[in-house]
């Protein structure tokens, strides 16, 4: 899941419009549109604490949930079924 996609399902969740969002965190709502259609791809540290806060996301939490993962993360070590020798 991408950062922007994160923020639109947190908003959404509240059932805060953009212009909600911009009251609440002073960050326009054009921004914040951009933030969730991913037109930005980086809006900074503090823009990004600013919205989780108001969202109520931890910082670990959205981490755990956009950090990009490998193959190895959902691929099995083991095959179901199949004998260890």
């Amino acid at each position: 899941m991408k950062f922007g996609e994160l923020i639109a399902i947190g908003r959404e969740c509240k059932n805060w419009t953009l212009r909600d969002m911009e009251r609440e965190t002073g960050i326009s709502n054009a921004v914040i549109s951009q933030i969730e259609h991913g037109h930005v791809k980086d809006c900074g540290f503090r823009t990004a604490i600013i919205l989780l806060d108001a969202l109520g996301i931890s910082l670990e939490r959205a981490a755990k949930t956009v950090r990009p993962f490998k193959p190895s993360d959902i691929l099995r070590t083991t095959v179901v079924g199949k004998r260890q020798a």
